[in-house]
């Protein structure tokens, strides 16, 4: 499928395109023969925008945001903090520091868990490893935890089963 630039209303349009939904306009529905172009199609539409934001402190692609911002005004008076977005560069130094002298290997066992470069849902700016009182999460049971797994799927958010502080798009 080909969509022209000028064949669909900016923005809004190309979110109903990438949706599958037929905007106002001289777009046409298409339909896809292949289900691996139509799953292509779909995780372009979940991509990252790839503006980085801050909301309070956290560096985040600006697609999550606004649920972050949520996240983090609904917890007061408790302080929610987190490190989001991280370099390619952050990225390497971590798993080097955490297990691998080569950051790209998948083989390497780490502890804690830390993403091989170009895999790490941080470097998406699309994670965040949250922090409750100034205390990194580290318990299920712990009260921050509590709160986000009230409140976090509600604005896209998964956590990460081995990592109680890591929630991100895809639980990743």
């Amino acid at each position: 499928m080909f969509v022209g630039v000028r064949d669909v209303p900016p923005v809004g349009g190309l979110k109903d395109v990438l949706r599958g939904t037929v905007p106002a306009g001289r777009a046409s529905r298409q339909s896809f023969v292949s289900s691996a172009v139509a799953g292509a199609v779909a995780v372009i539409g979940a991509a990252a925008a790839g503006n980085m934001v801050s909301v309070y402190g956290i560096k985040v692609d600006a697609s999550i945001a606004p649920g972050v911002k949520k996240l983090v005004e609904g917890a007061l008076p408790n302080l929610l903090t987190g490190g989001g977005y991280r370099s390619r560069e952050a990225q390497a130094d971590l798993r080097k520091a955490h297990c691998c002298t080569n950051p790209s290997s998948s083989t390497c066992s780490c502890g804690p868990p830390t993403a091989p470069v170009g895999e790490s849902m941080h470097e998406k700016g699309l994670a965040i490893d949250f922090s409750w009182n100034g205390q990194l999460i580290r318990s299920r049971t712990s009260a921050g935890f509590r709160y986000l797994a009230e409140n976090a799927p509600d604005v896209g958010l998964r956590n990460l089963p081995s990592e109680p502080w890591h929630w991100s798009t895809n639980g990743r």
